[in-house]
C-alpha cells in the first residue's frame, strides 16, 4: 500500500509525534510505502528534539521487506512567503506538498493525525486528488482546539467529510453526523517492545551531554559533561515543561534533599515556554551544580535514557484535559526503571489496579505537597537497592505491550477497509471492534443510558422496542433519537416498581439534558457559544475590567426526585436536598455535567456580559457582607476554571 501520512514527526516532541514515528516505521517493515509530509523541521525550539548525527538515519528508512519511509518537508526559508498579516502558511503548504506527493508517488490513501494543520491539509489534498483520507485525533485538538469559536466549524467539516475517523470516543463524532461505518477504533499504541525493554543498553550520559554541549555552544545546559558522576543516583524527567506537569514541584523537592546533604544527578530532558523561569529556579534553589537541562531526546533513544536513571518521575497534576492519557509511565515501567508518578496519572492507567505504592511504583498523592514528593525521592536516593527492587517489581505489571508489527497491522486493516468501502463494499470490520453500537436499538440504550441506569433492562428494553415500532425512521444523530425517545416516554410513561411520577419526570429531564449536549442546531453553529467576540484585555491580565459572559450552550436544571442509582443523586435528592445540574455542551460534542451549589448558580447568572468582574465582586461583597478581597480570591478560581472549560468568556463591558 502507498500511504501519504500528514503527521507530527521528529524533531517535533510529544506523544503524537512518537506514535506517528513508530507507526511509519512499522508500516514500512510490513512492506508498505509511507510518504511522510510534515513541517516538523520548522518546529519551535521549545518543542524541538535535539537530533544528533547518529539520529538522522532513523527519519528516512528502507526496510528489508521492501517498504520505506520517505520524508517530504516545506522549504526552511519562510521569507519568500511574506504576506500581510504575516503568517507561515503551514496548512496551505502541507496541503500542496501532500497533493504533490499523492500524484508523484501514486498514493492510495491519506492518513492524518491531529486536526491542526494535518487534518485540514489532508481534507484539502483529498479534495484536489480524489484520494480518500482518514483523520485521527489526540486529546488537545479535540478537547481544546475544537471548542474555540473561530475553528470549530472547520474541524467539523473535515471530520464529517473524512472517509474514516479514528477515535476511541465515537459518541461525540456520531453527534456531529459521522456515520457509524466511517468510525474506527484505532489500534492501541502499546510501545514497541523491541526497544522499550530492560535489555536496552543505558545511554552514556557523559557522551550525550558532551554531544549536546558541542551542538549548542553558548547555551546553558548545565555543568561540563565530566561533572556528571555515574556513581551517584540519577533522577530523570522528560517531556514538556509546565506547572501542570509537576516540573517546578520536582525542583522544590530536590532542593530540600540537596539541603539535607544528599548527592545525586538530575537530568531534565525538557523544553517549553517557561524554560527561562525553570532555569532560573534551578539556580536560585542551588541545584545548578548537579542539574542538566537538556533538549528533548529522540523517540528511539528514550528507552536508553530511562535505563540510565535510578528513578524517572512523571508528576502531571490538575491537567485541564481530563481524557489526556500520557504513555510516559508505561515507557518507564517497560524499560525497568523505578517510576515515581502522581496519583492523578496513576489512576488514568489501564493497569491502575496493579500499581502498588512502595512495591512496584512510588505514587505521590499530590506533587504540590513538596514534602511528600521529597519523601518519595529520598527513599530511592538513599537506598538505591530499594529503587532497583521497585523497578524489578514494576516489570511484572501486565502493561499489554506488543512488538511493533501488530500495531502497524491494526492500521493496515483499517486502511484496507476504508479503500474497500470507497469501492462500494460494506464494512469488513465488525461494529463491536470499531467500538460503535451494532444497531439503532443499541444506540438508543447507549445515548439514553441514564434511563437504563435508573430502571434497568427489564423496564427499559420493552419501552425502547415500543418506541422503535412507533417511530421506525431513524433521525440524523443518535442524540436526536434519544431526545425524541424521551418525548415518547413522557406521553407513554412506564410503570416502575418503587418509582414516583416525580422521579420518572426528573429522570427524563436528566436524560434529555445529557442528550441535548450532543445536539447543535444550525443557528448554534453560525452564532457560536457566546455570540460576541472576546476582549483583548484578558490577554493583558486586566480581567477584572472585562465582563464575564456565560455560554449560550448551558442548561441549568434543578431536581428533587432523581433515583439514588444515578451518580448525581448518590448523596441524596429530595425537595429538602435538591440537586442542581449544569449541562454544558461544547463544539466538540463532549459535554460536561456538573453539580452546582446555589452560590455557583447565582454567580453564573451574573455572568451576563453586562457587568465587569470588578462590579460582580462588589455586588457579591455587599450581598454577603464579606470583604471584596475575600470574594476576589474565591471568584478568581471559579471564573478561571469556568473560562478554561469554555463555560464563560470575557468580553468588553458595555460603555457606561
Amino acid at each position: 500500500m502507498r500511504i501519504c501520512a500528514l503527521i507530527k514527526y521528529p524533531p517535533i516532541q510529544g506523544g503524537v509525534s512518537s506514535r506517528s514515528f513508530w507507526l511509519a516505521r512499522g508500516l514500512a517493515e510490513l512492506g508498505h510505502e509511507v510518504t511522510v509530509v510534515t513541517h516538523a523541521d520548522l518546529v519551535e525550539d521549545q518543542y524541538r528534539i535535539e537530533l544528533l548525527d547518529d539520529d538522522m538515519s532513523w527519519l528516512e528508512y528502507e526496510a528489508q521487506s521492501g517498504g520505506r519511509v520517505r520524508l517530504v518537508q516545506p522549504q526552511r526559508d519562510t521569507r519568500r512567503y511574506t504576506h500581510i498579516p504575516q503568517g507561515r502558511m503551514f496548512t496551505e503548504r502541507l496541503a500542496s506538498l501532500a497533493t504533490q506527493a499523492v500524484r508523484q508517488y501514486d498514493c492510495e490513501l491519506i492518513y492524518s493525525y491531529y486536526f491542526q494543520p494535518y487534518g485540514v491539509a489532508a481534507h484539502m489534498a483529498s479534495l484536489w486528488t480524489g484520494v480518500p483520507y482518514t483523520v485521527q485525533h489526540a486529546g488537545s485538538d479535540l478537547g481544546r482546539l475544537m471548542i474555540q469559536p473561530d475553528v470549530h466549524l472547520a474541524y467539523r467539516e473535515l471530520i464529517t467529510r473524512a472517509d474514516a475517523v479514528l477515535t476511541p470516543s465515537p459518541r461525540c463524532f456520531m453527534a456531529m453526523g459521522v456515520k457509524r461505518e466511517a468510525i474506527y477504533n484505532p489500534q492501541k499504541f502499546t510501545l514497541p517492545t523491541e526497544r522499550f525493554c530492560p535489555e536496552t543498553e543505558p545511554l552514556d550520559m557523559r557522551a550525550h551531554i558532551a554531544a549536546v554541549a558541542e551542538r549548542r555552544r553558548g547555551e546553558d545546559i548545565g555543568p561540563a559533561a565530566e561533572r556528571f558522576d555515574p556513581s551517584l543516583p540519577t533522577v530523570g524527567i522528560y517531556g514538556k515543561l509546565g506547572e501542570a506537569k509537576g516540573s517546578f514541584d520536582l525542583l522544590h523537592a530536590l532542593a530540600a534533599l540537596r539541603e539535607d546533604g544528599l548527592k545525586f544527578n538530575f537530568i531534565a530532558m525538557t523544553r517549553g515556554r517557561e524554560l527561562p523561569r525553570y532555569r532560573a529556579l534551578v539556580r536560585s534553589l542551588g541545584l545548578d551544580e548537579c542539574t542538566w537541562v537538556l533538549p528533548f531526546i529522540p523517540h528511539h533513544k528514550v528507552p536508553a535514557f530511562i535505563r540510565a536513571c535510578t528513578a524517572v518521575t512523571f508528576l502531571e497534576r490538575d491537567f485541564p484535559i481530563v481524557f489526556h492519557t500520557p504513555t510516559i509511565p508505561t515507557e518507564i515501567l517497560a524499560c525497568g526503571a523505578c517510576l515515581i508518578v502522581s496519583r492523578e496519572i496513576a489512576n488514568k492507567q489501564a493497569y491502575r489496579e496493579d500499581l502498588r505504592h512502595g512495591e512496584n511504583v512510588l505514587i505521590v498523592e499530590d506533587p504540590k505537597d513538596h514534602a511528600e514528593l521529597a519523601g518519595a525521592l529520598r527513599s530511592v536516593l538513599t537506598e538505591p537497592g530499594r529503587a532497583q527492587a521497585i523497578a524489578e517489581a514494576g516489570r511484572s505489571i501486565e502493561l499489554g505491550l506488543e512488538p511493533l508489527r501488530p500495531y502497524a497491522e491494526g492500521f493496515v486493516r483499517v486502511f484496507e477497509d476504508v479503500l474497500k468501502r470507497r469501492q462500494g463494499h460494506p464494512n469488513a470490520i465488525p461494529a463491536a471492534e470499531r467500538n460503535v453500537p451494532e444497531d439503532r436499538a443499541a444506540m438508543l440504550k447507549d445515548f439514553a443510558h441514564t434511563l437504563w441506569v435508573a430502571y434497568g433492562d427489564a423496564v427499559m428494553d420493552p419501552a425502547r422496542d415500543a418506541y422503535l415500532a412507533a417511530h421506525p425512521e431513524e433521525l440524523a444523530t443518535p442524540q436526536r433519537d434519544a431526545l425524541r425517545f424521551c418525548e415518547y416516554l413522557r406521553e407513554h410513561p412506564v410503570e416502575t416498581a418503587g418509582s414516583t411520577p416525580d422521579s420518572w419526570a426528573d429522570t427524563l429531564r436528566a436524560t434529555e439534558g445529557v442528550a441535548w449536549m450532543g445536539v447543535l442546531e444550525d443557528d448554534d453553529l453560525l452564532v457560536g457559544p457566546f455570540g460576541r467576540r472576546d476582549c483583548v484585555t484578558l490577554q493583558d491580565k486586566r480581567w477584572l475590567d472585562a465582563a464575564p459572559l456565560r455560554t449560550r450552550w448551558v442548561r441549568v436544571e434543578r431536581f428533587t426526585a432523581l433515583p439514588a442509582s444515578l451518580p448525581w443523586a448518590q448523596d441524596g435528592c429530595s425537595p429538602e436536598q435538591p440537586v442542581t445540574l449544569a449541562f454544558h455542551k461544547q463544539a466538540n460534542m463532549r459535554g460536561n455535567v456538573f453539580a452546582m451549589n446555589p452560590q455557583s448558580r447565582n454567580l453564573l447568572e451574573l455572568c451576563d456580559g453586562a457587568r465587569t468582574t470588578r462590579a460582580i465582586i462588589q455586588q457579591l461583597a455587599e450581598r454577603t457582607g464579606q470583604p471584596p478581597q475575600a470574594v476576589l480570591e474565591v471568584l478568581a478560581r471559579t471564573l478561571m476554571w469556568w473560562y478554561t472549560r469554555g463555560l464563560i468568556s470575557f468580553v468588553d463591558a458595555p460603555a457606561g
